[in-house]
């Protein structure tokens, strides 16, 4: 607090901070013994016999700091400018404005990554993971992430501002090209993605969009809602065809807005005055057109050598594993197509284990796996993994914060779809109606937007508000 009284230079106290965060670091095993005595008294007389605990305690008191001067940031002040960075994004993004990226990095990840395992270090016992602080508030906030609250849209808001601050979206002298798989008017609200993603990118002549989606009625509803919406639509492409791991045709199956290529296990009774009459769930009498989509881009590009996809969203109702596989070269684990950034629907249709997780467990059709490797493939685990073998960094999308979801940082907590009903996921209280959904955006490690993406995670111990 007298710090925060007395920052003239806000940087430069906030690096004094940091530098003491990092000397105590260095000096962990050495001196943190030594202070047995005053930890006892600041931990209220808890036996605090390991390091890292007291270390935890003892750099308690930064956190809050670091937090009070976040909440004096705002776009364009002077602690902004002074700090070098942009909008206010939470006390995470100042610690990670503190130590310049490494260049090379040696792994994909963050300028100042390695402030994140100062709190909670490998070696801080059974409970130390670095997770831990953001399993706590993605369970405490769950709600902030389940599909319904928007948090995609909210991602590509704060995407676009990050654009039009010049951080390196799109490729010099070309503009962005986004990309929905799945596209439609979503929910009882009608959203449309397709015209957000224009409108925050600054309109046409800044930005390209294809939207693909294989009912035409749908796409027919998109096309003239963003027609209505947009002063220019130009710049927005319609593709009639469900985007998949092959090129041909498929029979479609679904109700409503829910479509896919593949059966969706969902039953719809139709009922007369007479007799209740099961209704097939085709949603068409003929096959429609699958693409990959790297067949797309090179059509659009003449090629695969020079294409750029700087965003994929993917809502393909189960087929979302399929349509990353056709970006893959033949025959193989690459990546023919790469994609900058990917956000990924992870829900109730991705396989039969999901399917079966979303009745009440007292009834007979409940079949919830007993563990995450139980589970019928994908998952968002082995997901998460297959993009951390490829060089992604994933996150859990909430409409505040984002949660990482790679190597250390997974939790099985996440795995939501597995056992939606479980009391640990209170906060879908209300919320949940049997159909688990939540979105993931996976961020190429070379990227040079990474290090704000890692801005918008919570800030451990205390960002959990």
């Amino acid at each position: 607090g007298r710090l925060l009284e007395c920052s003239a230079d806000p940087a430069a106290g906030l690096r004094r901070v940091f530098a003491a965060v990092r000397g105590a670091q260095q000096s962990l095993k050495a001196s943190l013994l030594g202070w047995r005595g005053e930890i006892l008294q600041i931990g209220k007389r808890r036996n605090l016999t390991r390091p890292h605990v007291a270390l935890a305690m003892l750099l308690s008191p930064a956190v809050p700091l670091l937090a009070g001067l976040a909440d004096r940031m705002a776009p364009g002040s002077e602690h902004a400018r002074l700090l070098g960075i942009g909008p206010a994004v939470g006390p995470a993004g100042f610690l990670l404005s503190l130590e310049p990226p490494r260049q090379p990095p040696s792994v994909p990840g963050p300028a100042g990554f390695a402030a994140w395992p100062l709190l909670f270090p490998a070696s801080f016992g059974e409970a130390a993971s670095p997770s831990l602080p953001f399993v706590q508030y993605f369970l405490g906030h769950v709600q902030e992430f389940y599909g319904r609250a928007g948090a995609p849209e909210e991602f590509v808001r704060w995407l676009a501002g990050q654009a039009a601050q010049g951080s390196g979206l799109g490729r010099a002298g070309r503009k962005p090209w986004l990309v929905q798989a799945g596209a439609g008017l979503c929910g009882e609200e009608r959203g449309n993605l397709v015209a957000l993603l224009v409108e925050s990118f600054g309109g046409c002549g800044e930005v390209d969009v294809l939207a693909v989606d294989p009912m035409p009625a749908h796409l027919g509803e998109l096309r003239a809602d963003t027609a209505a919406r947009l002063r220019d639509s130009s710049c927005v492409t319609f593709l009639g065809a469900a985007i998949s791991s092959f090129d041909g045709e498929a029979d479609l199956y679904g109700f409503g807005p829910v479509r896919s290529i593949k059966p969706t296990g969902l039953k719809v009774w139709a009922s007369d005055a007479q007799h209740g009459l099961e209704v097939v769930e085709l949603m068409l009498g003929e096959p429609v057109a699958v693409r990959r989509l790297r067949s797309v881009v090179a059509e659009r590009f003449g090629g695969v050598e020079d294409a750029h996809l700087e965003l994929l969203v993917v809502d393909t109702e189960g087929q979302e594993w399929e349509v990353l596989q056709g970006l893959l070269a033949d025959g193989g684990d690459d990546f023919l197509v790469r994609p900058a950034m990917i956000i990924l629907e992870y829900g109730v249709l991705w396989s039969n284990t999901t399917r079966s997780a979303q009745h009440p467990p007292t009834t007979e059709v409940n079949a919830t796996a007993s563990s995450v490797e139980a589970m019928e493939w994908p998952t968002l685990k082995g997901v998460s993994q297959w993009f951390d073998r490829h060089g992604y960094a994933g996150f859990m999308l909430g409409t505040r914060h984002l949660v990482p979801l790679s190597r250390d940082y997974w939790s099985d907590a996440y795995e939501v779809c597995r056992a939606p009903h479980s009391p640990i996921y209170r906060g879908l209280r209300g919320l949940f109606n049997g159909w688990c959904w939540f979105d993931a955006v996976f961020v190429d490690g070379r990227h040079p937007m990474l290090g704000q993406v890692w801005s918008r995670t919570v800030l451990p111990p205390h960002g959990l508000d």
